[in-house]
């Protein structure tokens, strides 16, 4: 996560690729399942 509540900052922006999904904080209401689904058709693949 990047706190930008200070000021703006330089984040990660992944265009394709995979990640892994033990590494990734989810809202509520969302499952690993879900994000994989909603991220698919992007060409980001959850592991």
């Amino acid at each position: 996560a990047i706190d930008t509540t200070g000021a703006a900052a330089d984040g990660l922006v992944r265009l394709t690729g995979q990640v892994l999904g033990s590494q990734l904080t989810l809202g509520t209401g969302h499952t690993l399942a879900s994000i994989k689904a909603a991220l698919r058709p992007l060409s980001l693949f959850v592991r």
